[in-house]
């Protein structure tokens, strides 16, 4: 195992591309059609990016708050990033974006009742950073609550064993899916971890 001391180069930054409402849906499990497994629930995007996700939700959803942060200063207007996936989105007020590390999520305990992120796995370098990382988003959601992250923590680089991440989070404490998503040329993977407690 390497040195713990952070490195400002064990997370590159992530990708520009904005994803949109009904991608991240699908990527995630989500029913777009009705938002049922969205209204009233509060959200943490890692990775945000400029996805159009929680602009979307936080203004066509009930109760429900997405809150994103990304360790790059992400301007309200998106400007300085490339492509957004559903321009009309954007109408839609910003959500509260937070610049700060995934490593040491600036929130309290239990806080939300989803912890989503998509593309920010190949992005760290290192596997024990990654765990760090998962532990973290771990750590604010909400007994009940779900951790989304694709692609899936289960293949890929930097993959971590389903028996090995139950180990990391605590067997009894953590249940673990994974769902498929057939694209055309090849599968997308989402993980999905439940806390069963605290």
């Amino acid at each position: 195992m390497r040195n713990q001391t952070v490195e400002t180069q064990e997370i590159t930054p992530s990708a520009l591309s904005g994803r949109s409402f009904k991608e991240y849906c699908e990527l995630f499990g989500y029913n777009a059609k009705t938002g049922k497994d969205l209204a009233g629930k509060k959200i943490l995007d890692v990775g945000i990016g400029n996805s159009t996700f929680a602009r979307y939700v936080n203004h066509h959803f009930q109760g429900a708050e997405v809150i994103g942060i990304d360790p790059r200063k992400i301007e309200r207007d998106l400007s300085g990033f490339a492509t957004v996936s559903e321009e009309t989105e954007l109408q839609y007020p910003q959500a509260q974006l937070i610049q700060g590390d995934s490593r040491k999520l600036p929130f309290k305990d239990a806080v939300f009742d989803e912890v989503i992120s998509s593309n920010f796995k190949q992005y760290v370098l290192y596997k024990d950073v990654l765990i760090g990382i998962i532990k973290e988003m771990a750590r604010v959601c909400k007994k009940g609550g779900k951790i989304r992250v694709t692609p899936s923590l289960l293949s890929g680089h930097n993959q971590i064993a389903k028996g090995e991440l139950l180990e990391i989070l605590g067997k009894d404490k953590f249940e673990i899916d994974e769902i498929e998503i057939p694209r055309t040329e090849y599968i997308d993977r989402t993980v999905i971890i439940t806390k069963l407690q605290e």
